[in-house]
């Protein structure tokens, strides 16, 4: 029998073969491999060429039918028997019965193809030919742990810095030259001197350093006792001298203060350097024996003196300006020279030396932490607030402005604020430690018989609104607030619910001393003119009949229910003239 392979316009049997036309098992892999068929799915047989001792390619046999889209550009085969396989679109003459394929083809795999004719093929052990990877001893290093990199941002807060580096921030953006003051200060002769001669001498004019000089009573019962023993002496040189040197050296000290006022509105920065601290006894500490000398006084400002080795008020170590200087009536003109200064700087935007000013010259802690809260430095502020001003409620609102979360509550919960606790738990999401405050604060409410304010705690800050109803329920049977309470109750009720509520309240939550409360609430419910108007109106109605037998004035309550009734005043008049007319039949 003669078989031929003739071309058809479609395939005659199923597809489940594919040709890989290429002598290299290696390219055969990585066809298959591309073409994403496992190998435990197909089976492959090489083919032989026409030439002796070469390879023309492979068949590719699958266990399920296939596509072209599936080869890709290899052709496939179609299956005439299981065992006999040819060209896609091709048909074999003549056609073969299943008898005829046993008596011509062995039990082989045959493929029958234009090129190389008819071939049975020997399939062949893919591991034969795969050569192991040849072993190699590898250390095995654990990875350090990654960064974790949040999808979501929960919280942003601010970590203050020590108040050491605070402290020494502030001292860098004061800090500015020196400039030494122009005329010669007082020595420390012509300040015991200036000391000496006041005992001896006074101003008629204090506030006048040009007013004249008299001699003090001190002087004056001096040279009383002296004439007394010895004679009255014509010869007042020696007064007159010292007289004379007690005007220069008052005079040069008036121009130190003088010269301290003029620089403090010319150049405030640098007079601050000269500036010496005001106490509230009208004096003022700085140098020794009384006087003031315009030197320099520091070197730097400073608002935590003692942590940086300056004690103007002796809070910490020691201070070479000891003393007492009395200024007399210049101590409110320097006072308030002071003020415009530092009131200056702020408008200037120069917070800190403002600051600076109010704490270390005027000893005004809370408007010096005013000034920085003012400028947003809510880190230095909330220190002066604590450490001077003793105030840590304002403390705890600049660590909170401040993002400074963790500081601001510790001060909240030493204030008892609990409230406040819970809230700032919950900006740092930290759920379950703020309702650990909520609860805490709505226990202190109840302790107050404070039941409005519990149960906005547990609707708004807990999402609990079964509890808040609860805590309203339990000020109307308390009588704490009662009517506000069940209006509030009422409030919360679904709609669709108001109905059978009040209903229930009235049915089981009303004792006899409560109408005329429960009334109240049911002329604020039927103000709403919800669609239970009628309803409660009912309920008004009965409310009225059973407690004017007690309360008869409580009938005036009808018109409340009847606005557009014009007869209803009359009605009650009615009522209420014949009651007492019974009564007075009765008696």
């Amino acid at each position: 029998m003669e078989l031929k392979l003739k071309p058809s316009k479609e395939n005659h049997f199923p597809l489940r073969g594919f040709l890989i036309k290429n002598p290299s098992v290696k390219e055969w892999m990585l066809e298959i491999q591309s073409l994403g068929f496992a190998l435990i799915d197909v089976e492959i047989y090489p083919i032989p060429s026409n030439k002796a001792n070469e390879i023309w390619g492979s068949l590719v046999i699958t266990n399920k039918n296939i596509t072209k889209q599936e080869v890709g550009s290899n052709e496939l085969c179609q299956a005439v028997f299981s065992n006999f396989y040819i060209l896609e679109k091709s048909i074999i003459l003549p056609l073969l019965s299943q008898n005829d394929a046993k008596l011509i083809l062995s039990e082989a795999i045959h493929i029958f193809h234009p090129e190389f004719g008819l071939v049975a093929l020997e399939s062949f052990n893919i591991g034969t030919l795969l050569n192991a990877p040849k072993e190699k001893m590898q250390y095995v290093f654990s990875p350090e742990a990654s960064v974790f990199i949040p999808t979501e941002i929960h919280t942003f807060q601010i970590i203050p810095v020590s108040e050491e580096e605070v402290l020494k921030k502030i001292e860098e953006n004061i800090l500015s030259q020196k400039k030494k003051p122009k005329d010669k200060p007082l020595t420390i002769f012509e300040k015991g001197r200036l000391s000496f001669y006041k005992r001896l001498f006074k101003k008629t004019d204090e506030k006048d350093i040009h007013s004249e000089t008299e001699k003090s009573g001190l002087l004056k019962r001096f040279l009383q006792l002296k004439n007394n023993l010895v004679g009255e002496s014509k010869d007042n040189r020696g007064i007159e001298k010292m007289q004379d040197d007690f005007e220069d050296l008052s005079d040069r000290n008036q121009k130190e203060i003088d010269k301290l006022l003029n620089l403090l509105k010319n150049n405030p920065e640098e007079a601050l350097k000269y500036a010496i601290p005001l106490d509230s006894n009208s004096s003022s500490r700085g140098t020794n024996n009384g006087e003031f000398r315009m030197s320099k006084m520091r070197d730097r400002f400073s608002l935590f003196g003692g942590l940086l080795g300056e004690s103007l008020f002796g809070e910490m170590g020691s201070s070479s300006y000891g003393g007492s200087i009395d200024l007399g009536d210049h101590y409110h003109t320097l006072e308030a020279q002071y003020r415009k200064t530092a009131e200056d700087l702020i408008r200037q935007g120069k917070y800190e030396k403002a600051a600076f000013v109010y704490m270390k010259l005027l000893k005004d802690y809370d408007a010096a932490a005013n000034a920085l809260e003012e400028g947003k430095l809510y880190h230095e502020a909330a220190i002066i607030y604590v450490k001077h001003a003793k105030n840590k409620a304002k403390a705890a609102v600049c660590y909170e402005k401040g993002k400074m979360i963790k500081e601001a509550i510790a001060l909240y919960e030493e204030l008892n604020d609990y409230e406040k606790v819970g809230d700032l738990y919950v900006t740092i999401n930290k759920k379950e430690l703020a309702y650990k405050f909520y609860h805490k604060k709505i226990s202190f409410l109840i302790d107050k018989n404070n039941y409005i304010n519990a149960s906005d705690l547990y609707t708004n800050k807990l999402n609990d609104v079964k509890q808040s109803q609860q805590i309203l329920l339990e000020g109307w049977k308390k009588n704490i607030e009662a009517t506000k309470c069940l209006i509030k109750y009422f409030d919360t009720i679904n709609k669709n619910k108001l109905k059978q509520q009040y209903q229930y309240i009235y049915t089981k939550k009303v004792a006899p001393s409560k109408r005329a409360a429960f009334l109240s609430v049911v002329l604020h419910e039927y103000k709403k003119k919800s669609k239970h108007a009628k309803y409660l109106k009912k309920i008004a109605y009965e409310l009225i009949a059973v407690e004017a037998v007690y309360n008869k004035s409580i009938v005036n309550e009808l018109r409340r229910f009847n606005i557009n009734d014009k007869e209803i005043k009359n009605d009650i008049f009615r009522f209420k003239t014949q009651k007492k007319i019974i009564k007075d039949g009765l008696k």
